[in-house]
Order: structure tokens, then C-alpha cells, then sequence
């Protein structure tokens, strides 16, 4: 939905149409974002350097609203043409809408030059979900 206000806004030379102690009008505290799924940022791919059957992904994220306590959310990260899942995990987003820094690694063991195409799906309790595609490079 929308909320939409028109009329003559605030007028800085008549103070009185201003102050915030006014009881009268339209007045907007703390607007809240909301969409419709969680956002999903900033991914990476990268194999371990001491290990190279380690695959490691790492991604931003912030649910699909503000909420004021940790909460829970779920990531399956696959390997599509190979109907492999590399990993299925929970996490917790950081409240207040902060940005949420996720690191998940697999073993997936390759003995050539690769270029993986791999699915992260991240989803919150009520079913909402963003859907990423990575690939990722790797040259031995």
C-alpha cells in the first residue's frame, strides 16, 4: 500500500506550522522499509587457501523489514547442473536493520580449472526469499 500526503507542507517564515510539539496535522516518524523480499548484496566466491576442496561464499544481507531483535533466516547455496547442495544453513539478520555479513563454506572437491554456477536462495520465517546466481572461478 501507499500513503501519499499533499497540501501546503511546512512553512519556515510561520513557525508555528513547524514546531513538532503542533498536535494537529499529518507528522512522520521513523518511515519503514519494507519490500518483499530479503535483500541480498556484495557476494562473493573463493576457494581456501590452505585447503582448495573448500569452497567459501560470503553476502550481505538485510531482511524484508526492521526488526528489533535478532532474527532468523535460512540459505541453501546449490550447484544447479549437478543438482548438489552445497550448503543448508540457518543464520541470524542483526536487528534494527543493520547489515547482516554471511560466510558459508562447502567441500566440493574439483581437479580441473573450474567455473561453478552455483544458486543462493536466503529466506526468511515467513517464506519470502531472494534467489542470487554466483559463479565461481577457479584456476589451479
Amino acid at each position: 500500500w501507499e500513503l501519499a500526503i499533499m497540501g501546503a507542507g511546512c512553512n519556515f517564515t510561520l513557525s508555528e506550522y513547524c514546531e513538532r510539539t503542533q498536535s494537529h496535522g499529518w507528522k512522520i516518524y521513523s518511515i519503514e522499509r519494507i519490500y518483499d523480499h530479503p535483500l541480498v548484496y556484495d557476494l562473493s566466491c573463493s576457494r581456501d587457501d590452505h585447503d582448495q576442496n573448500i569452497l567459501r561464499l560470503s553476502f550481505s544481507t538485510h531482511t524484508s523489514y526492521k526488526i528489533h531483535n535478532t532474527e532468523l533466516g535460512f540459505l541453501e547455496w546449490t550447484l544447479p547442473s549437478d543438482n548438489v547442495v552445497l550448503a543448508n544453513t540457518q543464520f541470524f539478520w542483526q536487528a534494527h536493520w543493520l547489515r547482516t555479513d554471511v560466510t558459508i563454506q562447502a567441500n566440493f572437491t574439483t581437479t580441473n580449472d573450474a567455473i561453478l554456477d552455483t544458486t543462493l536462495n536466503v529466506t526468511n520465517k515467513f517464506g519470502q526469499f531472494t534467489t542470487k546466481f554466483i559463479s565461481c572461478s577457479f584456476l589451479y
